[in-house]
């Protein structure tokens, strides 16, 4: 006689979850993470005796992080740091900011990775010291994500710093993928655009709150990117290079995710840059800190 399993934990990227047509009853612990977790995916799948957890989890930063716990009609949050690690929003100064306000999420805590093996420059930028530490050598991780402590002393994901987006779990960055299709002699602007059944979003470039990543940097993201986006994307997309009449449309398997608000115009931003001038960065940087030591 065969014996039959009855699954009672799921872990899914919310893309996932959502395209789920029925629910598994015996479900009792719910985890999602890899991006943004809508609030009526919440509501949906939210049932008595069932915990849904949602978890932030660089993978830069030994995966899971911070977590918190999701309820029907409550704010999705990113929640609290786990033991041993510690959540800052930090201004452009790497310095705390004023609580509730918006600025960058950096992590600390043993489980933050070395670098990016045989990229100097970008863990450089990414992998800071860190002065709240009492550990020697201890070390930030700058996620370039947004966020602000709420006041409940949950910390709340707000977006990018710049025009990397989340598509079913996986970093596309946008602004890279242009840089490889501006390689193109022939092409003078590029741009892309993802569209999904509700909306369209284009691009934007708005940079990192203290640096921006060199051109250099940003055309070998971006064909790896390019790459991720291939094999990540289902659903057709367009990224569009101009030879200055905007009459070339090329096809690209990119995508886009809609889901973040406020993003710019990276044809604007781009001539900005080219003028020598400087690109507007978005909110003004604040939050505050958060400890694993405030775990409830």
């Amino acid at each position: 006689m065969s014996a039959r399993l009855t699954p009672t934990m799921l872990a899914a990227v919310p893309t996932l979850l959502g395209s789920l047509d029925r629910d598994v009853p015996s479900n009792r612990l719910l985890l999602v993470g890899g991006e943004v977790c809508p609030a009526e995916l919440v509501a949906r799948f939210s049932r008595p005796g069932r915990r849904m957890l949602n978890t932030y989890a660089p993978a830069e930063t030994t995966v899971t992080t911070l977590v918190s716990e999701l309820e029907p009609n409550r704010p999705v949050t990113i929640g609290r740091p786990l033991p041993t690690y510690t959540a800052y929003i930090l201004g452009e100064d790497l310095r705390p900011v004023a609580g509730g306000q918006v600025g960058e999420i950096c992590i600390g805590g043993p489980g933050v990775a070395r670098g990016y093996l045989g990229r100097p420059e970008l863990t450089s930028e990414c992998f800071v010291p860190d002065p709240f530490s009492a550990v020697p050598g201890g070390r930030l991780f700058r996620t370039g994500d947004l966020g602000r402590v709420t006041g409940g002393g949950e910390l709340e994901f707000l977006g990018r710093s710049d025009s990397q987006v989340k598509l079913r779990g996986y970093r596309i960055d946008f602004g890279e993928i242009e840089a490889v299709l501006r390689e193109d002699p022939d092409v003078r602007v590029a741009g892309s655009e993802g569209r999904s059944a509700r909306s369209s979003t284009r691009s934007s470039r708005s940079p990192r709150p203290s640096t921006s990543r060199s051109s250099a940097t940003r055309r070998r993201r971006g064909a790896r990117a390019a790459g991720r986006a291939e094999q990540a994307v289902a659903n057709p997309v367009q990224a569009v290079a101009s030879r200055g009449d905007y009459g070339c449309g090329r096809p690209c398997p990119v995508a886009r995710c809609s889901s973040t608000e406020g993003r710019r115009d990276p044809l604007q931003e781009e001539r900005a840059e080219e003028g020598g001038l400087s690109p507007c960065r978005g909110p003004s940087s604040a939050g505050g800190a958060l400890g694993s030591e405030e775990l409830p």
